[in-house]
């Protein structure tokens, strides 16, 4: 076997390590269950907000799962496959001659293990993102080919299914600058070229979105507006409190104070500038020049390749919306590090076997605490619940009665915050039917489910599933920070 296969196998193998298990394990999780519920409305719902191409995907999807629940496996896998096609692209076009080609594909397997690649290889809803940021990559190829429309429209449709990954496309571009050690007039050029065919994209994409809306007579979801000029100082302290800092924080996924965040963040800070004044500053060149590397970098892969949620008004943060950033500042980091001449031979290795296993490690234990215990759980409860109905009584359906305290929560950042996505009022009803449907309740199959906070239900009409009851199990015990 080549030293080329070998390599791609490794990187193939890593990731599978890290997402197999996640991915051949049938769970469904938080907007899983709206698609299981009522997959017009989900479709819907991601229409409203610019995604008409993901939301006939997902559809179609939605509809293949409920005729079967194990295609959920198929499509996960698939998303998986995407993940490893897209490490592929990267390991084939991020090269050095200062870093061999094994070392890049340890680089690249772990920053594909990030928090934000958990949730889309590991949740049915995302499984199209990766294949989207390979897409995104590939219209800026055909662009650079002179292949314009094929670019524009292919940009488009990422724009069309999920628009933070078309800006995968200024990650790459910033990471190549680095790589390539360009001037910063034909860096500049390239981050044009980038721009141009980022707004071409948009634009037809913003077309077509906007007349399908229309053609339902429906409304864009506020969520997907621009920030006003008055907000402009608050989205800025966000970005860099939230999106920003969290990338100098990798795998961390808690919530911390302002000054533990600083604490924790301002070693890799600091790298991230040494790194920076060890990679652009040169001799060879004026001190302008260095100047003007060190902030065209910058710009390219903080500020364009996050400009999706620089420029909407939601603040929420996800880090499903930034893998780019947070993939492109660790892949700075560990490249420069392995750079440095304190790291050589042995000391190289053990560095970047053991972080691989680290990560390796943390998808797979983040897995089984986010989705595999909390879908376990729920389905032995609600199991439990539906197996107290006399099997001999006719019921006309299945009453959720919610929890009059809320759910607890982690102490955590974005979806890793939930202890169990029932916390979602979408999620209730989804769950009640994938339960009955794989547990063999025929009695409550097509039946009607009431969910409100009332206890006065006719139990000789309505199964109760108290949802009290699972709070105070729960609560029982500590979250986990």
């Amino acid at each position: 076997m080549s030293l080329l296969a070998k390599v791609n196998l490794r990187l193939t193998l890593s990731l599978m390590c890290a997402y197999g298990f996640g991915v051949v394990y049938l769970t469904f999780w938080t907007d899983d269950f709206a698609g299981i519920a009522d997959n017009q409305a989900n479709s819907l719902h991601m229409i409203k907000d610019t995604r008409p191409l993901g939301a006939l995907l997902l559809y179609i999807t939605f509809e293949v799962v409920k005729f079967d629940f194990l295609f959920v496996v198929v499509f996960k896998l698939l998303g998986l496959i995407g993940i490893i096609a897209l490490g592929h692209f990267l390991l084939n076009n991020l090269v050095s001659p200062r870093v061999t080609r094994p070392e890049l594909a340890v680089i690249i397997s772990i920053g594909l293990c990030l928090p934000a690649f958990q949730v889309q290889a590991h949740w049915l809803h995302m499984w199209l993102t990766s294949w989207l940021a390979l897409a995104s990559l590939l219209s800026y190829r055909s662009w650079i080919l002179g292949r314009r429309f094929r670019a524009i429209v292919l940009l488009a449709g990422v724009f069309l299914t999920y628009p933070p990954m078309a800006f995968w496309i200024f990650t790459f571009g910033g990471l190549t600058f680095f790589l390539s050690k360009k001037d910063s007039k034909k860096g500049l050029k390239e981050l044009s070229d980038q721009v141009i065919l980022f707004i071409f994209g948009f634009l037809l994409s913003r077309l077509v979105s906007l007349l399908v809306i229309k053609n339902l007579d429906a409304a864009v979801n506020d969520r997907v507006g621009f920030v006003s000029f008055t907000d402009v100082s608050t989205k800025m302290t966000w970005y860099i409190t939230r999106p920003l800092v969290s990338a100098f924080r990798p795998f961390m996924i808690d919530s911390p104070s302002d000054q533990f965040a600083f604490v924790t963040a301002f070693p890799f800070i600091s790298l991230f500038f040494g790194l920076l004044i060890n990679s652009f500053v040169s001799r060879n060149n004026s001190a302008k020049e260095n100047f003007s590397q060190i902030f065209l970098f910058c710009i390219w892969i903080m500020i364009f390749s996050s400009a999706h949620i620089l420029v909407t008004s939601n603040n929420q943060f996800e880090f499903r919306m930034v893998s780019n950033l947070h993939f492109a500042i660790l892949f700075f980091i560990l490249y420069g590090l392995i750079q440095l001449k304190l790291l050589r031979g042995a000391r190289k290795k053990f560095l970047l076997i053991s972080l691989l296993v680290i990560s390796i490690s943390t998808v797979n234990i983040r897995y089984y605490d986010l989705m595999f215990v909390p879908f376990k759980l729920k389905n032995e409860f609600i199991k439990s619940e539906l197996i107290k109905c006399n099997s001999s009584d006719e019921y006309k359906g299945v009453h959720v009665i919610t929890p009059s305290i809320a759910f607890p929560m982690h102490d955590r950042l974005g979806d890793f915050s939930i202890v169990t996505d029932l916390s979602y009022s979408w999620v209730l009803e989804g769950s009640i039917i994938y339960v009955v449907e794989s547990g063999n309740f025929h009695k409550f199959s097509n039946s009607q489910i009431q969910i409100d906070d009332k206890r006065t239900t006719n139990k000789e009409l309505f199964c109760a599933v108290d949802l009290n009851n699972f709070q105070k199990e729960l609560s029982s015990h500590q979250p986990k920070s």
